[in-house]
């Protein structure tokens, strides 16, 4: 008996049914990793975060919420 598939098509179809799940996983994956590494470089941000909080926390204390609100 010859066990060797023959090319890539027949590697696919002798590893069953679960070649298909684990290529569908693969692609899901690396598609999901992507994008959030396009999201994640486009987060950057107008102002430093160190002082981010402090002037949040400052600013909803003394009721000025327009300034505590990002703008878009």
């Amino acid at each position: 008996m010859d066990n060797n598939p023959g090319n890539y098509f027949g590697t696919i179809y002798k590893g069953g049914f679960i070649v298909p799940i684990v290529i569908t996983l693969f692609l899901t994956v690396l598609t999901l990793s992507v994008e959030r590494l396009i999201a994640i470089s486009k987060s950057k941000g107008k102002g430093n975060l160190f002082w981010f909080r402090p002037d949040y926390k400052k600013a909803i204390g003394s009721r000025q919420y327009r300034r505590s609100m990002p703008t878009v």
